[in-house]
């Protein structure tokens, strides 16, 4: 009894409307072929295509990643605001929001890696620090 060996067949688009196609056999036989292509619409390219039929094998799927954010509410104004995160990391991004509108006016003065930030203002306010 003799077992078929599926081929694998390869056409580089990028080159339209020359395309060149390279067919590999399971017995290690590469085979080029070469031809003008006088299509000029996809619709055309893809009939001149070979469909391959070999099944495609894929491996497990990964863990998923975790999107973690902190979000800190500071009820009482004050000039600094000490926000427990707890996030692991560096907070990547923070945004500040006094009355609801964006605040750009703090620094950073302390913080503990992954744990705690410490944040700065000219003025005692209240208001959300949101982090990622």
């Amino acid at each position: 009894m003799s077992v078929q060996s599926p081929e694998v067949t390869v056409v580089d688009l990028v080159s339209a409307p020359a395309l060149e196609t390279t067919s590999l056999s399971a017995t290690g036989a590469v085979s080029i072929v070469s031809e003008m292509s006088t299509s000029s619409s996809a619709v055309d390219l893809a009939s001149d295509l070979v469909t391959d039929t070999t099944p495609v094998v894929v491996g497990p799927r990964g863990p998923g990643g975790i999107a973690e954010a902190y979000q800190h509410v500071q009820l009482v104004a004050q000039t600094t605001w000490t926000i427990y995160h707890m996030l692991g990391h560096d907070p990547v991004a923070i945004q500040v929001l006094i009355d609801g509108t964006p605040h750009d006016e703090w620094t950073t003065i302390f913080t503990v890696p992954g744990v705690c930030v410490t944040l700065g203002f000219d003025v005692s306010v209240a208001g959300i620090a949101r982090m990622i």
